[in-house]
């Protein structure tokens, strides 16, 4: 589901553009589809809760901040190494978190897989890359990291909260609300569209917004399960992997550099798994 919404959001930046606007129009209409999957998810129920909201509110901004920064991250590099950057900032501050604050056990599995994500993260960087996009290809890679480390604090909080999937629905409503208002208030204008481009376009934010919900309260339940040191490496694992494959379906065909760094990222989440039994 994550693989699969890097590619539908490239394919939204192509018809929308990169601005601001842009990825409000993005971030509301794929909120509104996840509230809807959600609440059939959760058979129309919702409960509330104070610190629920409160986290909902801090998650929803890293949200933002991750769709403007993809938005214009896309308009700069291709999707396996947005995927990379995203993927590995999504993998690294949750396990380091997870070590260092929550007091995981670092077991050499863990190590291994840490070494082998740094080495892969240090492949990507290219001298070629736009300078003046390098605050967008780091606002990726830590708005997506954090967003894993809140889900984190809300997994090990003791305070009374309301279940995964009415969290969930919270960050959706906050980002709908927040989108919504900037979008009544912006006067920025958008690329003029045909009827087919405007019907893709709502195809593809509403699709996105199915799959990074689902994705989401997906792991928000198996991360009381699994430790964040382990889950996140693994589930970040078959991400690279299939946001490669995708490349070859689209015009900006993954470079052997990249293609490497996925390998590393891959071995690494071997020796996590073989080591870790």
């Amino acid at each position: 589901m994550f693989s699969f919404q890097f590619y539908v959001n490239q394919k939204f930046e192509r018809i929308e553009g990169n601005a601001v606007k842009a990825a409000a129009t993005f971030m509301f209409r794929s909120s509104i589809a996840g509230i809807i999957i959600l609440l059939i998810i959760n058979k129309f129920k919702y409960e509330f809760a104070p610190f629920t909201l409160f986290l909902s509110a801090v998650t929803s901004l890293c949200y933002i901040l991750y769709s403007i920064c993809s938005i214009k991250a896309l308009g700069k590099i291709n999707l396996s190494l947005f995927a990379l950057f995203t993927s590995l900032g999504g993998m690294t501050l949750p396990f380091l978190a997870g070590i260092l604050i929550y007091k995981e056990p670092l077991t050499p599995g863990k190590i291994i897989c840490f070494i082998c994500v740094f080495i892969a993260l240090m492949i990507t960087v290219d001298k070629k890359l736009d300078k003046k996009g390098l605050k967008y290809y780091l606002g990726v890679f830590f708005s997506n990291g954090m967003v894993g480390v809140l889900a984190k604090v809300y997994d090990a909080s003791d305070y009374h909260k309301a279940g995964v999937a009415s969290y969930s629905m919270t960050i959706a409503a906050i980002i709908t609300l927040a989108c919504g208002v900037f979008l009544l208030f912006s006067k920025e204008k958008l690329p003029e569209k045909s009827k087919s481009q405007k019907a893709l376009s709502v195809l593809y934010s509403s699709g996105y917004g199915i799959l990074n919900n689902i994705g989401n309260y997906l792991m928000l339940i198996s991360i009381s399960h699994i430790s964040a040191s382990a889950q996140y490496p693994m589930s970040t694992g078959g991400m690279l992997i299939v946001s490669t494959i995708l490349c070859y379906f689209t015009k900006d065909k993954p470079k052997p550099k990249e293609i490497i760094s996925v390998i590393i990222s891959f071995a690494g989440i071997m020796f996590l798994v073989l080591l870790d039994k």
